[in-house]
């Protein structure tokens, strides 16, 4: 008989965790090898791309529980309005209180990034460019919900049948915007496509789909998790794979910015693999039973939660270490302040999460549980 598995994820805290480090990595080559004869641009590109869809693919995994198991169960506009709130004050509290300090530190502030208009603009982005994903989430927040709902409503005899018939038409449409903007625009891969949240909803709906499949289809659930070790091989490798082949692209003549490919469909297999990889730690037994009784795996839980601090804080931190680094010419001293880059991040975010996301989550309990 299988052990139950313990109400904290471990495996979903793996996933997390290996998502900012892919992210913090890619930054840290961005910052601290410039003084180098290396070329590692496309390096960080590949890095960060796969940490971000890692991250897409968990969000739209845990927000789709709650939408499957609130909002489209109760199907009324109160429910809804509750995940708003809870939400919008896990998120917008630290995103807020970073754009109040950054002006301070020197930044030219943008008001476009009040309401997540900045990946509209290169030159908004420029104020706060790692909240390009931050802000594909949120209209993901706000739009999808909407559409769920409504599906869910006009769907009341087959809850299940609606649930899934909109996710795939989000992801359809998605793929399809992809193609119709690349062959009518001819846009660039990063900025054009990557950066456009109308182009990029199926990145987070696989996840949202995903948490469908674990609630209506449980039968189906426990399928893919029996068959976890073939699946989990498939996505690491995919995932690699995906990856090496966009490093070559990259370092000849960055032909992601031709390749149809690499524009449309080059992203929704991406998360698919992720969701893979998704499913395999969130229900593995040995991960989530065996390896969690280790006093070490804790780390992946404090790594975890303060994520969203350090994803928010680590490129200004970067940027301040990043002259001292380039006096220091060597790769001695560069290690140096780049270790120190990432303690600072790793503290700084740990005393953002206790002393103020903390208290906030503190509050939006109280406030939700009284309505």
């Amino acid at each position: 008989m299988s052990e139950p598995l313990p109400a904290r994820n471990l495996g979903l805290d793996i996933l997390r965790s290996l998502a900012i480090g892919l992210v913090l990595v890619a930054h840290a080559l961005s910052f601290f090898t410039r003084w180098t004869a290396f070329d590692l641009n496309a390096l960080y590109y590949v890095l960060g791309f796969l940490g971000v869809e890692l991250f897409f693919a968990l969000s739209g995994f845990l927000i789709g529980r709650i939408l499957v198991e609130t909002v489209l169960t109760e199907r009324t506009w109160p429910s809804l309005r509750r995940f708003y709130v809870r939400r919008w004050l896990r998120t917008l509290p630290p995103y807020y209180l970073v754009l109040a300090v950054l002006p301070f530190l020197g930044y030219r502030f943008n008001w476009s990034s009040l309401v997540f208009l900045q990946n509209f603009s290169r030159k908004d982005l420029e104020f706060f460019p790692v909240s390009w994903s931050l802000s594909i989430e949120e209209w993901f927040y706000l739009l999808m919900p909407l559409i769920l709902l409504w599906s869910a409503r006009s769907g009341r005899r087959k809850p299940a049948t609606a649930f899934f018939t909109a996710c795939f038409a989000i992801i359809a449409l998605s793929l399809a915007a992809r193609f119709a903007y690349v062959f009518a625009s001819d846009p660039t891969w990063d900025f054009g496509i990557r950066k456009k949240p109308p182009l990029r909803m199926d990145s987070l709906m696989v996840g949202v789909a995903l948490a469908g499949v674990s609630i209506h289809l449980p039968g189906a659930w426990e399928r893919l998790a029996r068959s976890r070790r073939a699946l989990f091989p498939v996505a690491a490798l995919g995932l690699l794979a995906t990856g090496g082949w966009q490093l070559w692209s990259l370092y000849h003549a960055h032909l992601v910015d031709t390749s149809v490919y690499a524009r449309t469909t080059l992203f929704l297999v991406v998360s698919l693999l992720a969701g893979a990889l998704l499913v395999c730690l969130e229900t593995s037994e040995s991960v989530n039973v065996r390896l969690a009784r280790r006093r070490w795996t804790r780390a992946f839980h404090v790594v975890s939660v303060t994520s969203y601090a350090a994803y928010l804080l680590h490129l200004e931190i970067f940027d301040l270490f990043e002259p001292l680094a380039t006096r220091a010419a060597s790769a001695s001293g560069t290690a140096v302040f780049a270790t120190a880059a990432l303690i600072v991040t790793l503290v700084l975010s740990a005393a953002m999460y206790r002393w103020f996301e903390k208290p906030i989550l503190r509050f939006r309990d109280r406030l939700t549980d009284r309505g």
